[in-house]
């Protein structure tokens, strides 16, 4: 029987700190939630500018040439995809914003308005540092920290801490489960044979193998799904399965 993989509190490295000196704006009007964003990403040399208005963070913008920006849609979300869809058209800066369900505001809308990535609320932090990484490494090749992530769509894996995650939900992986996403996510576009795939679940090829790849997949797959993912793990017909991932 598997065991499972053990869930660590993300290490994070700070070997390129001296080299990261990226500017942040930061709307958030709760004030305890502005300190922590801005403690935890200060500590990777990240510069946070907070405002709690959006007459104010518009005025910053101009004056300042950003990164990156956080937006949380306060409790006005028209208002806050107005704002995103204004910096949107004066430049390609990435955008986060912070969705809060509970004000019928949705990922959606987010990505419509032109936000790259979403954060839901209540704000987890380490999900919160994974995403704005993400989004300066598509920029300048810049990381926050150098802990071995792989990355396809909506699913993020961290080999050193072995968590696995589907959008911005933690998900627990059998250590087999977790060799096999290893696997795929290391070429997500790449048809893997299924000697391979064995190998890579450290299993031999016998009777019944086929059989555990198929039952192995097939978890993964409702896993994925239960935490509102994409369809992934698609057979290719005499040759193997993908990763791919399409709604």
């Amino acid at each position: 029987m598997d065991i499972f993989v053990d869930l660590h509190v993300m290490v994070l490295q700070h070997s390129s700190m001296e080299t990261l000196t990226s500017n942040v704006l930061l709307l958030e009007d709760d004030r305890l939630e502005s300190k922590k964003i801005q403690d935890s990403l200060g500590e990777f040399g990240l510069i946070v500018t907070a405002s709690n208005s959006f007459d104010e963070v518009i005025k910053k913008f101009d004056d300042t040439n950003y990164s990156l920006v956080l937006i949380d849609t306060l409790n006005e979300p028209a208002k806050a995809l107005d704002m995103t869809r204004w910096i949107r058209q004066k430049s390609t800066v990435p955008i986060i914003m912070f969705v809060d369900r509970m004000k019928n505001m949705s990922e959606s809308m987010c990505l419509k308005a032109g936000a790259d990535d979403y954060v839901s609320k209540p704000i987890n932090h380490q999900v919160l540092t994974l995403r704005v990484n993400q989004q300066l490494g598509r920029v300048n090749g810049k990381n926050l920290f150098e802990s071995q992530l792989l990355s396809h769509g909506e699913l993020t894996l961290n080999l050193e801490t072995c968590d696995f995650w589907v959008g911005q939900t933690i998900v627990p992986l059998t250590k087999t489960e977790f060799y096999l996403m290893r696997y795929f996510m290391s070429k997500p576009e790449r048809v893997f044979t299924r000697p391979q795939l064995l190998a890579a679940m450290n299993i031999r090829d016998g009777i019944g193998s086929d059989h555990l790849i198929d039952t192995h997949l097939s978890r993964l797959r409702v896993k994925i799904r239960n935490h509102d993912g994409q369809n992934y793990f698609y057979a290719v017909r005499g040759l193997g399965v993908k990763l791919s991932g399409t709604r």
